[in-house]
């Protein structure tokens, strides 16, 4: 069984071997207790603390673009409320948060920590069937895809593709209970096209190599998008589902 948390801190691995490769400074402030799933992923930040007074002054002494990094604990004790408002005071602006949660717990609220800029909800569906990252495609959001500078064409391919993830969805759970044939012939391209643009969201890790055989890999934005357009209007569907999944860029 897995530990709670634990596909939280892959996602949260993989994007500290990527920081690793960029100027930011990554900081992480141990959650107490004792988290046997951190094992190896600590290991990947440039900085750790322990308490907050410390990671006070490591994070007012840094000149660079930093990131925090630590437990969800923390708000709920209302020491990192704390720790922010000082940096405020200090006119620190230099530092980014990830905000994880160790606790494994289900939460009803949308939003149970205060407002956060991007969330990202692991997805059990995913999981079960070894989807990874298993990120949630249609709960998952970012206030920062809400500016007004956003490309428009990435705008207009996000909201094309969680409608098609969304409907897929609803169809699968048909699919799930009565099978392929109580779908209707004119939505059978629908859920064709949501399943491959699920599979195409599937990859590789690189903090995963060891484990999975596969080499890592990392996909430009622009790259993302052609990708994705590809899916939506059909012009890889003569690529199977197997062939999308962690593939990398396809086109």
């Amino acid at each position: 069984m897995a530990r709670p948390g634990m596909g939280q801190v892959v996602i949260l691995a993989e994007l500290m071997h990527r920081f690793k490769e960029s100027d930011l400074t990554t900081v992480f402030l141990l959650p107490t207790g004792n988290h046997p799933e951190l094992e190896g992923t600590t290991e990947l930040a440039d900085i750790v603390t322990t308490t907050i007074d410390e990671t006070y002054s490591t994070l007012t002494s840094q000149n660079e673009e930093v990131i925090f990094i630590t437990d969800k604990s923390y708000i709920v004790s209302g020491e990192l409320l704390e720790l922010q408002e000082k940096l405020v005071a200090e006119r620190v602006q230099n530092v980014t948060t990830i905000l994880v949660d160790l606790s494994g717990e289900v939460v009803d609220e949308d939003l149970p920590y205060g407002p956060l800029e991007t969330l990202w909800q692991l997805d059990a569906d995913l999981a079960s069937r070894h989807q990874y990252p298993a990120v949630h495609p249609i709960y998952s959001t970012s206030s920062i895809l809400e500016g007004i500078d956003l490309d428009q064409r990435h705008f207009n391919l996000r909201q094309r593709a969680q409608k098609l993830l969304r409907r897929y969805r609803e169809l699968r759970s048909v699919v799930a209970v009565h099978g392929m044939e109580k779908i209707p012939a004119a939505e059978l391209e629908t859920y064709q096209r949501g399943e491959r643009l699920e599979a195409y969201f599937t990859q590789p890790f690189f903090v995963a190599e060891s484990v999975t055989g596969q080499k890592g890999q990392s996909v430009a934005l622009s790259q993302t998008l052609q990708d994705v357009e590809a899916i939506l209007e059909g012009k890889v569907d003569q690529l199977s589902v197997d062939e999308l999944k962690y593939s990398g860029s396809i086109m």
